[in-house]
């Protein structure tokens, strides 16, 4: 009976050890942190007729504070504006020359650390004349047929280099692009001052032939919210049209893919045509309509723009008694060009409101605290609890991998799971991420740092930690890795005596987003060992996978079992067909 008592006494003493947490609490960081995707952008501008290569030294330099034009603040970029002005091909095919020329400045932007904002037009000069208006036709702008030949000349390009392409903008038609002073689209800057079924009809064309050419991953942003609300719901549809909801967002529809850009924000009342309804019946300004739709529906998509002209008080800083910083929170901008209009704008910002902008633009995530398990054993189930801010203005609106990372302090070995939980869906304000996560049987003992790692889920981009993003916390970030640091350490020994692994997600010796894990086809033979196995088309097995033992099978097409394929009695096997960067 002693004996029996001491052991109950042991247990009693000893459970509570092996189950003990620790809560870390982070300090947030002042500093405007440069990350991909989001921030005042370079703007960069080539002519056919004289190209202008972009260069890798440069852009990596643009990651160094600089100087705008005319600014008298200073910014850094991870984001370059690339407008192709096509003015030596309004009436023929782009030549292979130039298509070649377009595919090293994208060579040049991967090397360099930054994504692309595209947008190609055929004029940006604004004509004089005699029609009694500062800009005359006719534009010197392409036909219908001629754009749609363009964009199917262009779509093999945007689906090869979809990983440096943050958005594509509609351009195209009219001066600079922006779908206004137009010989062939529907001139809405005369009288009438209305575009016609006729007009939305071969814009909308222009439109969807644009979105089928740009992977389904990316967004094409549009100028003005009509344009998006006549092609999703019909040249006909009203300005009162319904914004996006959470169930249709990232769902890959049309709907979903289009984004906007606002070329004269705060620039009047209507941002000088932006939001206005272009007919038909009548052509009128409606920022009663316009505004809430395009405020709900950029919570999801790609928002950016740049200031083009002086409206005060209303384009100065809330403090001022403007609403610049306020309406960009409430619009979800992602980017703001740096050298467009500073005198007359961006430069009132500066030591008000500036320092929030350059933070706040796109996302801003920052950790609050996190609660980890001190001890583990193999093969047992542990729980991180994580509370995330995002205090930007918008949530990171492409595709984005986010994982736990276990690293062997003294080894180095590194584990990986992935959390089951999508960036995209960090609007601003307070996350909870709570998931548990299985120790595979054969992690070696030892301690092990526990990390964060939000890379860019496209394989040519996964390891480069400029790709990577940095939390707003202090004393957390990586440079090297990309990874931020936790500040925990877990043991992993065989005493401790937690929660046996039941269909968690299993830390694994590769991480779900790297390429070089990743064959077009994996053939899996023998004994199959506790891992992720990954392939870029199928996999094919006849292996045993033996007791104890945690295996995912993941390829993109197919997973063929053969008939001697075995999964003992205790053994988990999991089978996904989704691409390799894939998780639920």
């Amino acid at each position: 009976m002693r004996a029996t008592i001491l052991i109950f006494l042991s247990f009693l003493i000893l459970n509570p050890l092996f189950a003990q947490t620790t809560t870390v609490n982070y300090s947030a960081s002042a500093a405007d942190i440069l990350n991909p995707e989001r921030g005042f952008y370079r703007p960069t501008i080539t002519f056919s007729s004289n190209h202008a290569p972009l260069d890798s030294a440069t852009i990596a330099n643009w990651r160094i504070p600089y100087t705008p034009w005319q600014a008298t603040y200073s910014v850094a970029t991870t984001l370059v504006h690339r407008y192709y002005v096509l003015d030596d091909f309004v009436t023929s095919p782009i030549s292979a020359s130039y298509l070649a020329a377009i595919q090293a400045d994208f060579d040049e932007a991967r090397k360099g650390g930054a994504k692309l904002i595209i947008r190609f037009s055929y004029t940006n000069t604004a004509p004089t004349g005699t029609c009694g208006n500062w800009i005359c036709p006719p534009y010197g702008d392409a036909t219908k047929a001629q754009v749609l030949q363009h964009i199917a000349q262009l779509k093999p390009y945007f689906q090869t280099n979809k990983d440096i392409i943050l958005a594509v903008q509609m351009g195209f038609i009219g001066v600079w692009g922006e779908n206004y002073y137009t010989d062939y689209f529907g001139d809405a800057s005369v009288s009438p001052f209305i575009l016609t079924t006729t007009n939305w009809e071969d814009r909308n064309e222009v439109l969807d032939s644009l979105l089928n050419a740009v992977p389904l991953d990316r967004s094409v942003q549009v100028r003005y919210p009509q344009l998006k609300q006549r092609l999703v719901y019909g040249t006909g549809a009203p300005t009162l049209s319904p914004s996006m909801v959470l169930s249709e967002a990232y769902q890959e529809t049309q709907k979903a893919r289009i984004g906007f850009h606002n070329d004269c924000f705060l620039a009047s009342a209507d941002d000088f045509g932006t939001y206005a309804d272009y007919g038909p019946p009548v052509s009128q300004s409606d920022t009663i309509n316009l505004k809430p739709y395009q405020e709900a529906d950029t919570q999801f998509v790609p928002m950016g723009g740049e200031t083009c002209s002086a409206y005060n008080p209303v384009d100065d800083c809330a403090s001022a008694g403007g609403r610049a910083d306020t309406e960009m929170r409430r619009f979800h901008f992602s980017y703001l060009n740096s050298d467009y209009n500073n005198a007359a704008v961006n430069n009132d910002w500066d030591g008000v409101c500036l320092d929030d902008i350059k933070r706040n633009l796109g996302y801003r995530l920052l950790l609050v605290n996190g609660t980890f398990p001190n001890t583990a054993s193999p093969e047992e189930s542990i729980s991180i609890n994580l509370t995330l801010k995002n205090d930007g203005y918008a949530a990171p609106f492409n595709r984005r991998g986010a994982e736990i990372v276990l690293r062997n302090a003294a080894s180095g070995d590194l584990f990986f799971a992935p959390l089951d939980n999508d960036p995209r869906y960090w609007f601003s304000g307070t996350h909870s991420i709570t998931q548990t996560l299985c120790l595979p049987p054969n992690i070696p003992i030892g301690s092990y740092d526990l990390l964060l790692n939000l890379p860019d889920p496209e394989p040519s981009l996964f390891d480069n930690p400029l790709y990577a993003i940095q939390l707003a916390n202090s004393s957390m970030w990586e440079s090297s890795t990309g990874y931020n640091d936790l500040g925990h350490t877990l043991t992993i020994n065989s005493n401790a005596a937690g929660t046996a692994c039941s269909g968690d997600l299993v830390f694994t010796s590769i991480s779900v987003y790297d390429p070089a894990y990743c064959p077009d086809i994996l053939n899996i033979n023998g004994t199959v060992s506790t891992d992720l196995y990954l392939a870029g088309d199928r996999i094919i097995s006849d292996g045993t996978i033996n007791t104890n033992n945690h295996v995912l099978y993941q390829a993109t097409n197919e997973i063929e079992l053969e008939l001697d394929f075995e999964v003992k009695l205790g053994a988990q096997f999991l089978g996904y067909i989704k691409a390799c960067y894939e998780i639920d």
